[in-house]
């Protein structure tokens, strides 16, 4: 059968009331100027001769993305469906599992394809001719006996990932990047009092620099840390953190100087034990995968410039082996 005679579906049926909800992305999104500015301009410019573009959410995990994405569906009026590109295993499931099932409808969507890194090449195929740039925004997709009509209109794309690096280029380039940065002390502090705000629980400024490092430049820890000082207050019946309280709570949890945890002293006591040792070698040392390494243990060191990757392997910076003087 000749693709012209297809019977053709129209993706998303209904009108595009957008935008038609108010949203404040300032008081939503504390410490991302850029990504505010962005956004506020995208929602304001949107209509049918400029549309939402396809976005590219980077930066490191527990930062606001996917929060984000929520905001800019509620401010665009649409529904938002949320998957995850570890389980999308190829072009079939890409159709059938979310095209024809969770997005096709009559009510404009948005759709977050979160840890895009992951997602097979043939995946990221299908995404470059449903994204390609067009005067009337609108690509039609061949899909075994049908057509399907992705009108971007009415429908738009959110990538989000922490590793932009290994998504395929093409696929970059036709996205608007938005960049989120980790966050400062001050903003970690103005989230998590924000979180604390409808206990009264009052937190030092002698320990605020404590926490601002436990909360590791991302807002979830920094919204994870709030429910453990709900709880610690609340058992001691308290209004007020103080210092022995942190140290307390510290010491249950396993929170560092600096913010670091025990497995990530645990990495950085190796690489003095070994000098230098490439990810491999640190990994069999570890008991655990490359990936363990690369995502999980090494990547906050790293951003405290503890750690360092050398044409000779991981090692310890100068910073790093003064840390495990002082703390160790």
């Amino acid at each position: 059968m000749n693709a012209n005679t297809k019977p053709r579906i129209e993706l998303i049926s209904g009108q595009d009331n957008a935008p038609v909800n108010a949203v404040n992305f300032k008081t939503a999104l504390i410490g991302q100027p850029e990504v505010v500015k962005k956004l506020e301009f995208y929602v304001a410019s949107h209509s049918p001769e400029t549309p939402i573009p396809t976005m590219l959410f980077t930066g490191s995990e527990g930062l606001g993305k996917t929060l984000t994405a929520h905001l800019l569906a509620d401010a665009l009026g649409r529904r938002i469906v949320e998957i995850n590109c570890g389980g999308i295993d190829d072009r079939e499931r890409l159709f059938n599992d979310i095209f024809l099932t969770q997005v096709h409808g009559n009510s404009p969507v948005t759709l977050l394809l979160d840890e895009a890194h992951k997602m097979p090449s043939d995946v990221a195929t299908e995404l470059l001719t449903i994204t390609a740039p067009n005067n009337d925004f609108i690509n039609v997709i061949d899909y075994k006996i049908t057509s399907i009509e992705f009108d971007m209109r009415k429908f738009n794309i959110i990538l989000a990932t922490t590793d932009a690096n290994r998504l395929l280029r093409p696929l970059v380039n036709r996205c608007e990047e938005i960049y989120f940065n980790l966050y400062s002390h001050s903003d970690l502090m103005k989230i998590l009092k924000l979180y604390l705000g409808d206990c009264d629980i009052k937190v030092p400024e002698s320990v605020e620099k404590n926490i601002g490092y436990a909360c590791r430049g991302r807002a979830r820890t920094a919204f994870l840390l709030a429910q453990n000082v709900k709880r610690y207050c609340a058992i001691n019946n308290t209004k007020c953190l103080s210092a022995d309280g942190w140290n307390a709570l510290s010491d249950v949890f396993g929170i560092h100087p600096l913010g670091l945890n025990t497995k990530e002293i645990k990495l950085m006591t190796t690489l003095r034990r070994y000098d230098y040792l490439s990810c491999a070698n640190l990994a069999i040392k570890m008991g655990v995968t490359e990936d363990n390494i690369k995502d999980e243990w090494e990547q906050r060191p790293k951003e405290l410039g503890l750690i360092q990757s050398t044409s000779k392997g991981r090692g310890l910076t100068v910073d790093g082996l003064q840390y495990l003087e002082e703390n160790t």
